[in-house]
């Protein structure tokens, strides 16, 4: 057929004419014989019947990602909407003047995010110097520049402090020594033929000396979380809870220094 420039077929020389001719007398096997054909016994009340047994004992199965829009352009299993207008600068939580001034954005709080999973599996230390360096390291791994002024960019000596600050938060420090980072979450629940998977990754878990999960905790970096953000991430945690059997759940809101609880029960 006819080319173009710069199609992608003109990048490679396939060379046909050079191709040997092939040669069909090279295989000596026969080709299968087909299977004669049997009389189809079953009649239309037989398969009406069949038909209704299949249809009774099908499942629809439903997947729920609770971290699924941290990072993701995917629809969501919410009415709450993520983003909003201008309007939700009158809803926020209020933030001091320094922390108005760092920028927030999807990279911030990846490191953010590693940091704290790197802490609690011991991998980078919790001082403040290792928290920069680190942060400082992961920043150049994402090809991102490292600021001294959180205001104008992702800053590692903020993040550090972030993290840090986090870290010291009483209901932290109360768990700390039980926290276990990234934990997969599966569960599922049946009601007539349909089946509910969840699926996702709490940021941290603490569990009992018997081995059951307690708390489950969630980082957010949020910058300025609306109320509408804010009721998103009480639901995911509720679905954590659900999940993994925990009665409480703690939402840190790492740039605010803040801390806020839900439990199973919906309070």
């Amino acid at each position: 057929s006819g080319r173009i420039s710069g199609d992608w077929i003109s990048l490679i020389d396939i060379d046909i004419e050079t191709l040997p001719v092939f040669d069909p007398t090279r295989f000596n096997g026969s080709p299968p014989q087909p299977s004669p054909d049997g009389n189809n016994a079953q009649d239309t009340a037989t398969w009406e019947a069949e038909a209704a047994t299949i249809t009774a004992t099908q499942r629809y199965i439903s997947w729920h990602q609770p971290s699924r829009h941290e990072g993701s352009q995917g629809p969501l299993e919410s009415e709450e909407e993520i983003f909003t207008g201008t309007d939700a600068v009158t809803e926020s939580i209020p933030n001091s003047a320094d922390e108005a001034r760092v920028q927030g954005g999807r990279e911030r709080g990846l490191i953010l995010h590693k940091l704290m999973e790197e802490v609690l599996t011991g991998e980078t230390g919790q001082d403040e110097a290792a928290l920069r360096a680190r942060a400082a390291e992961l920043l150049t791994q994402l090809g991102l520049a490292d600021t001294d002024d959180a205001s104008f960019g992702p800053s590692s000596m903020e993040m550090a402090a972030t993290a840090d600050r986090a870290l010291q938060l009483p209901e932290i420090v109360e768990l700390r020594s039980r926290l276990s980072p990234e934990f997969r979450v599966y569960a599922g629940t049946a009601e007539a033929q349909n089946l509910t998977l969840t699926a996702g990754i709490a940021d941290a878990v603490a569990a009992n000396e018997a081995g059951y999960i307690e708390v489950v905790v969630d980082w957010k970096s949020d910058v300025n979380p609306g109320q509408p953000q804010m009721a998103l991430y009480r639901g995911q945690v509720r679905d954590y809870l659900a999940a993994t059997g925990a009665q409480r759940g703690l939402i840190v809101l790492m740039t605010l220094g803040r801390v806020e609880e839900v439990y199973a029960d919906g309070l």
